[in-house]
Formats: structure tokens, C-alpha cells, sequence
């Protein structure tokens, strides 16, 4: 996925905010060290953040280097890059190593005084298969208790076979807005994309965990289907064999590229991502899910507790690999 994965407090995704702190619940007054990082292996390059625990917030922390393995041989030491926000707590690595599924990577930071000292290791999954994408349209109900248009997509995959997998879908909506505009010495282009990455799982059901349900029921309030923002799932369900999936996403561009104005092109394409995400990965994706329906629900709920692979530390280390098919559904150019 062509994008940094959002950690609540949320987007970003994302989608794919965003924040890059992870939430934790503060049991001592004994700073710990934070270690963050979601590494896609298709992307040219990723981040990891670092940071420390507070009492009542994240710390910044000094002097401190990462070192990067793969299968025990030192990679690269990932430099320290500049936050786009200047008040951020959170140091941010750029990681720009390459990885291969069977991968064992192994992260660890220091500081230099020694005082802190964390890392974590694991193991890159294999690349999901994507067998076939189908599309329709379709008249649902949106989120304003209307109708809409909305594109339904049917992922049939191949579940990796004689493992325990661990699977996201995500649905990447890019808008691209490309525009002149005119200055005394002569015209300037310029180019905004926008993502979206919201989609409807309530239809399937891996999913919903075995409770597929309706507008109809939401609407009602009769069904108790938890929430999949994350778009999660593991293959308990269909367990060495092929699976066919349902998401829907409501198409927009109508209304979008409705009005003239000063554009020279303008283009909405989707893109319906299969991820192999590590069982640290999806553990935590899951946390965050059950954390958003808490938020949804009342102040009577459990408090969620994170999981953590962290050595010497708190946070997440994580591995996805991924296929995909990209979509059209607009494309247009100013003659």
C-alpha cells in the first residue's frame, strides 16, 4: 500500500493518517522506550518512530540510533529524518532496505548513554494471491440514511496454504486534481490528490466475524457486528482453499468533477489491496478496532490493552506484503 498506516488516535489510514503515537496505558512512573513501526515491503520506503512514554503524554528522546537486521546480518542504521510537524514528540527513521517474505528482521534502538535499549524481531509474510477482482454497481444506502451509488468489489484470493494467515483489505480511492494557474510571467501546474480509503465490510462474512448484516439492521439498531475500520482477518474460515470477498465503497466522482473551473485533468482511479500482515500486526489492528467500538459504545466499556512485541520497550513491529488491481473510473483532460 502506497501509503503509512494510521495509528489512532485516528486519520489515518488513514488510509493512512495522522498520528504516529501509540496509545498505552501508564501502569509506573519508569519511562519506556516506544518503538512504532509498520513496514510494507512494497513500498520504496518506510518509517519507523521512536519515542518515550510520560505520564500523561509521549516524550521526545535524545540521542538515539536504530540499527536494522535481516536473517542476523546488520542492513542499515536508518537516519533520523525531519518531522513535518514541528511540535511532534515522535522521532521519525527512514527505512529504504528491501524485504523478501521469510525475512527475519530485527529492530533495535539505543540510546547513547545506554540508558534505553529496545528492539523486535519478525518474520515477513508471504505475498498474498489474488485470483480475480469483479465489480458492479449497486444502489445502498450511505451514511446520511439515503441512497447512493456505490462500486461492489468480490476479491476472490487463494488463502496461502499449511499456515496459520493472517490477512487486510483495503480499498484506495486517489482523486487527482491537475490546474493552472496564471501568474504575470506566464502559468503554473499544479497537482492535488486526495485518498479516501472508507469502505463497507458489513456484507461478508470473514469480515464480520460469521455476522454479515444489513443498512436495514444498522438502521434498526438489531445488530451487534463489531466494527472492521482496519479491514482485518485471519483464514480460520476458509483454511487452505479460495475465498471470494465483498466490499463496497460509494462512488463520489459525480459530484466531485461536476463543476467547470481551471482544470487541465482530473482522475479518480481505485485501487483494492490484499495484504499478508504478521500476527503482531494483526493482534494490534485488532486492539484498535475493539478500541474505536469502546469509543462507539459508552464509558462503562473495558479499557483495551495493546499488545506488544517490543523487548525492553512498548509498541509494534510489524511485516505486510501485498497484491492488487487498480480501477479507472474517471479520467478526463481538458482539450
Amino acid at each position: 500500500m502506497k501509503k503509512y498506516i494510521i495509528i489512532i488516535p485516528i486519520l489515518l489510514l488513514l488510509l493512512t493518517a495522522c498520528t504516529n503515537e501509540i496509545p498505552f496505558d501508564v501502569k509506573d512512573t519508569e519511562s519506556k522506550m516506544v518503538i512504532n513501526a509498520l513496514i510494507n515491503t512494497d513500498r520504496l520506503e518506510n518509517r519507523i518512530f521512536i519515542s518515550l512514554t510520560g505520564k500523561y503524554d509521549i516524550e521526545m528522546i535524545n540521542d538515539v540510533s536504530v540499527s536494522l537486521y535481516v536473517n542476523g546480518v546488520l542492513k542499515e542504521m536508518p537516519e533520523s529524518i525531519a518531522d513535518s510537524d514541528s511540535n511532534s514528540k515522535v522521532k521519525a527513521f527512514l527505512v529504504k532496505s528491501t524485504f523478501k517474505p521469510g525475512d527475519k528482521v530485527k529492530i533495535e534502538a539505543s540510546t547513547k548513554d545506554g540508558k534505553y535499549h529496545a528492539w523486535g524481531e519478525e518474520t515477513v509474510p508471504d505475498r498474498p494471491s489474488i485470483i480475480k477482482i469483479d465489480t458492479a454497481s449497486v444502489r445502498m444506502k450511505n451514511k446520511y440514511e439515503s441512497y447512493s451509488d456505490f462500486l461492489r468489489f468480490k476479491v476472490t484470493f487463494k488463502d496461502i496454504p499449511d499456515m496459520d494467515s493472517y490477512y487486510r483489505i483495503i480499498v484506495e480511492n486517489k482523486k487527482e486534481y491537475v490546474f493552472v494557474i496564471k501568474l504575470m510571467n506566464g502559468e503554473k501546474e499544479e497537482t492535488i490528490n486526495s485518498y479516501d480509503y472508507s469502505f463497507i465490510s458489513r456484507e461478508d462474512v470473514v469480515l464480520t466475524d460469521g455476522k454479515p448484516t444489513s443498512a436495514d439492521d444498522e438502521e434498526n439498531g438489531i445488530t451487534t457486528t463489531s466494527s472492521n475500520m482496519y479491514g482485518i482477518f485471519d483464514d480460520s474460515r476458509f483454511l487452505n482453499s479460495e475465498y471470494t470477498m465483498t466490499v463496497s465503497q460509494e462512488n463520489t466522482y459525480p459530484t466531485y468533477f461536476s463543476s467547470s473551473d481551471n482544470a487541465k485533468r482530473k482522475s479518480i482511479n481505485v485501487t483494492v489491496y490484499l495484504q499478508c500482515i504478521s500476527k503482531a500486526e494483526y493482534y494490534y489492528l485488532q486492539a484498535l478496532n475493539r478500541s474505536i467500538d469502546n469509543a462507539d459504545d459508552d464509558i462503562l466499556s473495558e479499557p483495551v490493552h495493546l499488545p506488544t512485541n517490543i523487548n525492553g520497550g512498548i509498541g509494534i513491529l510489524g511485516f505486510s506484503t501485498e497484491s492488487g488491481k487498480t480501477f479507472q473510473l474517471f479520467n478526463w483532460t481538458a482539450e
